[in-house]
C-alpha cells in the first residue's frame, strides 16, 4: 500500500499522515523490499539453569542464606 502510494506521487509526509506512523517509518519501508524482518522470539537460558537442582536441594534441606547457596555452587564451579 504504501509502495502504491508513493508510485501515485504521494509525498512520503501525506502517506505517514494517512497511515498514522512517522515519517522515517515509511522511508524505512520505501527502502525495504519486502517485510520487515522476523524477530527472533527463542528463549535464552538462564545463568542458573545448570544449578536449580542444587538450589532446589538446598532449599529443600532449608537452607535459605543465599550466600551459602552461593559458596556451595561455587564449590561446584
Amino acid at each position: 500500500m504504501i509502495k502504491d502510494l508513493r508510485s501515485r506521487g504521494c509525498f512520503i509526509k501525506d502517506i505517514a499522515h494517512k497511515q498514522h506512523c512517522s515519517i522515517k517509518t515509511i522511508s524505512r519501508a520505501l527502502k525495504r523490499q519486502g517485510p520487515p524482518p522476523k524477530r527472533k522470539t527463542g528463549v535464552r537460558p538462564g545463568k542458573l539453569d545448570a544449578f536449580k537442582a542444587l538450589i532446589d536441594k538446598a532449599l529443600a534441606d532449608d537452607i535459605r542464606n543465599a550466600e551459602v547457596i552461593f559458596a556451595t555452587i561455587f564449590q561446584q564451579g
